[in-house]
């Protein structure tokens, strides 16, 4: 595939979202297939969410190996989230395929607080740079922003957001039609890879492929447990977001 705006190649499809839902190791297991290729660098090269689009469409083109028979794409779960990104992508790349993955919402934003408690992330810190916050103290933060437009925006208000998948769907469906756009139950593709695989090799029309492991990427191995309480108010509050998802795909997405 290549851009509207220049003769060199791009990528043919990309994995938008959303994050701590698969996007890893599905992008793992498809560079693995032979007729896809990875990205010259990463896996996530964030440049339709950061200042790094900046740097103009050639500079991302350039990221991708140019190869004749074999297609190409990257993988930045955050692209789902981002309000600017479906524009910026459309762009440049009208025909390009989409894929989502997509997580109980709940386990989603606990998984993402595990990961960069594990990555010793420092905003989850208190002020005395010892003691982390808890998830509890982080949802009810986010919670109290989200809810209360007067108050000052948590800094961790993204990890309840990113679970709002309704209103990140109905921005990317402005621009792309169902055709162009794969979506994934995260709970399908843990239990069942091989066969999330091969689904996502026939939207992208490579040959089919069987992998000797479908092991997975990034798996927390940390043991904290989620507060029943916290577990409850997140439910209720993505409750009227499910339900409009499963208006948009599905009842097979209701959590």
């Amino acid at each position: 595939m290549t851009s509207s705006t220049t003769n060199k190649p791009g990528p043919t499809f990309l994995i938008i979202g959303a994050q701590k839902c698969g996007t890893t190791s599905l992008y793992n297991y498809l560079i693995q297939h032979p007729q896809i290729n990875p990205t010259k660098s990463r896996k996530e090269i964030h440049f339709f969410d950061t200042n790094r689009y900046k740097k103009g469409i050639s500079w991302y083109n350039s990221q991708f190996i140019d190869s004749s028979n074999k297609i190409a794409g990257e993988a930045t779960p955050r692209y789902l989230y981002k309000e600017i990104v479906p524009a910026r992508v459309f762009k440049h790349f009208p025909q390009i395929k989409l894929i989502i993955l997509l997580r109980n919402p709940v386990e989603r934003a606990f998984s993402q607080y595990k990961m960069e408690y594990e990555k010793d992330k420092k905003r989850l810190y208190m002020r005395n740079h010892r003691e982390k916050y808890t998830f509890d103290d982080i949802i009810h933060s986010s919670l109290s922003a989200i809810q209360s437009p007067d108050t000052n925006k948590s800094k961790w208000v993204d990890f309840v957001e990113r679970g709002i998948y309704s209103q990140q769907l109905n921005r990317w469906l402005q621009y792309y039609p169902f055709e162009q756009i794969h979506i994934i139950k995260s709970e399908d593709f843990f239990r069942d890879p091989q066969s999330s695989y091969k689904l996502v090799l026939n939207f992208l029309g490579v040959h089919d492929w069987n992998l000797d492991n479908y092991k997975r990427f990034q798996y927390s191995m940390t043991s904290i447990q989620m507060n029943p309480k916290t577990k409850n108010e997140l439910e209720s509050f993505y409750k009227p977001y499910n339900e409009e998802l499963i208006n948009i795909i599905g009842p097979h997405y209701n959590w």
